[in-house]
């Protein structure tokens, strides 16, 4: 039997949150963070009755904490109705978070030791936004100072020129402190992916497009599991991966930035017949999300994907990203839910700005 409750509420804005403002043009404020203040969330204890949200709008509230009464028949003239359906369900939330690449950690870097962890702390610990995911990239990305890869000597076939460089161990360092201020640390998510092989496995001989070669997809795998061995030797696990970051920019002749093309069947065979065995034979396990590219995409990629039988057991989500989201219908994202209603769906990566 469908049942609806019917709440009444009266807003009642408890206070604002101590915002220090800097405006970057109309509908642009940000709020400054310092070795004193960093956005962070209060939590009173309710009553019983009672329901809170945040609010933050470009005009510059942060966390604005407010806090509702559910009254009675007398309500006010400016009640606001809420209808709760508790029969109706949709995808379990998983959890929020960031992306620790080359670029955040270099300039959390730049800050003083305190004003780092007062950052951090309004992101993950637990009086800040409780982030539980971390997107960490495998080399370099356009978020990084230089295109670069953990072996780029041509021909290394052993890879034998395998190696992490200095913007890891600052990432891991963060990781390490991020994981120590997490009020439930067991439920920390670290994530991967990469934008390209080392451009000598292509058939570009570049690291900004063109796609791996069939005779290096074992190798590829190896090295992607160097990758994982070297963060679990500094104490970082990785929880989940994806085949590739926006496979289809590397079809993209001199893209801007490090990127290799990944067609939905080669992704699929890829994972399933060298990434998967290599990764289980050396005692790794992580989730498997397909695609990692834009919404326009769905469900196209993964249902071709997903073609594989083996693929289709292999990965358990999909991993979206935002950009042309303005163009496209979020409807593909129920469409891709109800035609695999066994895979989540992530958004994996969002940004705004421009690079030079």
């Amino acid at each position: 039997m469908l049942r609806a409750v019917i709440l009444i509420v009266a807003l009642v804005t408890v206070k604002g949150d101590n915002c220090i403002p800097r405006s970057f043009g109309e509908g642009r404020t940000v709020c400054v963070c310092n070795s004193t203040y960093c956005d962070t969330i209060s939590e009173p204890n309710l009553q019983q009755n009672q329901v809170l949200w945040y609010t933050s709008t470009q005009d510059g509230k942060r966390m604005q904490l407010n806090v509702d009464n559910f009254v009675g028949k007398n309500k006010p003239d400016n009640d606001v109705v809420l209808t709760v359906d508790s029969s109706e369900k949709y995808q379990r939330i998983q959890g929020f978070g960031g992306a620790m690449t080359d670029a955040a950690a270099l300039n959390i870097r730049t800050l003083s030791n305190k004003t780092q962890r007062v950052l951090l702390e309004s992101y993950f610990g637990s009086n800040g936004s409780r982030y539980t995911f971390t997107r960490i990239p495998i080399a370099g990305t356009d978020f990084s100072t230089r295109p670069y890869t953990y072996d780029d000597t041509p021909g290394d076939v052993t890879l034998s020129h395998f190696s992490l460089v200095e913007e890891d161990y600052y990432k891991i360092g963060y990781l390490h402190y991020i994981q120590s201020i997490m009020p439930n640390p067991e439920n920390y998510r670290i994530f991967t992916t990469a934008w390209s092989a080392p451009p000598w496995m292509k058939n570009t001989n570049s690291i900004t497009w063109g796609v791996l070669k069939r005779e290096y997809y074992a190798l590829y795998a190896e090295y992607i599991k160097k990758f994982f061995d070297a963060y679990k030797e500094l104490g970082i696990n990785i929880w989940g991966i994806t085949p590739g970051n926006e496979p289809l920019d590397g079809f993209i002749p001199f893209f801007p930035f490090n990127a290799m093309g990944w067609t939905p069947t080669a992704s699929a065979t890829w994972s399933t017949d060298f990434l998967a065995p290599i990764l289980s034979n050396a005692g790794y396990n992580p989730v498997y999300m397909a695609m990692d590219d834009q919404r326009f995409e769905l469900p196209w990629f993964p249902e071709t994907m997903f073609n594989n039988l083996k693929a289709r057991e292999l990965f358990s989500g999909v991993a979206v990203h935002w950009y042309a989201d303005d163009f496209f219908s979020p409807i593909r994202l129920t469409l891709t839910h109800d035609k695999y209603p066994d895979k989540f769906i992530l958004m994996t990566e969002a940004c705004t700005g421009k690079y030079n």
